[in-house]
């Protein structure tokens, strides 16, 4: 009897020792490391979830509510390099482009071996004309694949606003050679051209513009201007006549420049006078009106001031991300802009002094 309660005792010892030994910290890894576990999943999931309204969002062009989504994806999961990336570019969308940079910034540093947030940061930075910083941005999205073509195109509008004319060229017919439709690379390579005096070159660049899409017409603008300054004055007519029989925006400039075409530099005063009489019925010009009344009388006249000659602002489509930076004028006007932004006057025509350039 002694040793069966012996036994019965040694036998509840030693279950005390194994319920002390190992259900013990069984127990503690099952309730606390399974929680931590499946917090941690639900969060991802929520993540996820939150990161595919954003995506969902953006197709339906609800950019503000698409920015919440990421906002709230990124919160709960603080490494999500597709939320940040997203993120950065719906705030692009939305002009909030020094916040772009904060989310594009924070995606290359999640994932340092893809080359689009150093895109996504290029793209805001010539938005705030900060044309250094696009730069150095551009280059390292090629320095890990060379074949980008936004961001080959980008670096080249880059180097044309720092008046790295040379260098804009050099990099922009790589880009051309990228895309099968690259017309933002053949339209900024054309002006580069202009810039460095490559007549010839910067018209056949920007005519493969408009033979691959005719709806740039302001293309034809520039072009004629490049054959002004190249002294081919008759080709300069020519062009602009295209947009005579045309209800453009451009009719009423392109029938001013024929007249001063006429007058300046072929002397031709009865075609100026005819000219300048079109352009008048298009709009009115008190100024115009009294030069064509004196010019009638064979009276003297001031002679034309180039600088007088409007800009000409292209597409935003031939920007990267299909926005046009604001022109000054327009930065001081708009009532509220948001903290940080920055703008650009549209590109001059060639030959005339371009502005806003980053030193």
């Amino acid at each position: 009897m002694k040793k069966v309660v012996c036994g019965m005792l040694m036998l509840i010892s030693f279950a005390f020792i194994c319920v002390e030994v190992f259900a013990g910290p069984r127990r503690r890894w099952v309730g606390e490391g399974w929680k931590r576990r499946m917090e941690k999943e639900q969060n991802k999931r929520d993540a996820e979830q939150y990161y595919a309204e954003g995506v969902a969002l953006m197709q339906q062009k609800r950019y503000e509510e698409a920015a919440e989504k990421f906002e709230i994806a990124t919160d709960i999961k603080k490494d999500y390099y597709d939320a940040y990336y997203m993120f950065g570019k719906v705030l692009f969308i939305l002009e909030y482009y020094e916040d772009a940079i904060e989310r594009f910034t924070k995606a290359s540093n999640l994932n340092k071996k893809v080359p689009e947030p150093h895109i996504g940061l290029g793209d805001c930075y010539i938005q705030l004309k900060k044309w250094n910083d696009a730069v150095g941005a551009y280059r390292k999205a090629l320095a890990m694949n060379e074949n980008l073509y936004e961001a080959r195109t980008g670096l080249g509008i880059a180097l044309h606003n720092k008046k790295d004319f040379a260098q804009a060229v050099e990099e922009l017919k790589k880009a051309v050679k990228l895309s099968p439709k690259p017309i933002s690379a053949y339209y900024w390579l054309g002006l580069s051209y202009a810039e460095t005096k490559c007549w010839k070159d910067a018209v056949d660049a920007l005519r493969k513009v408009l033979s691959l899409d005719s709806k740039f017409e302001e293309v034809r603008l520039i072009i004629a201007r490049i054959y002004e300054k190249s002294a081919q004055y008759k080709d300069a007519i020519e062009e602009y006549k295209r947009f005579e029989s045309r209800n453009s925006l451009y009719t009423p400039f392109a029938l001013k420049r024929i007249a001063e075409v006429y007058e300046s530099f072929l002397v031709d005063i009865p075609n100026a006078i005819i000219y300048y009489e079109k352009y008048l019925k298009k709009t009115s010009d008190l100024k115009v009106s009294e030069r064509v009344k004196r010019l009638k009388a064979g009276e003297p006249v001031e002679p034309i001031k180039d600088e007088e000659e409007p800009t000409i602002a292209p597409n935003p489509e031939l920007f990267p991300g299909g926005k046009a930076p604001e022109s000054s004028e327009d930065e001081n006007k708009k009532e509220e802009k948001k903290e940080g932004e920055g703008g650009v006057k549209p590109p001059e025509l060639p030959g005339s002094p371009s502005g806003g350039a980053e030193k």
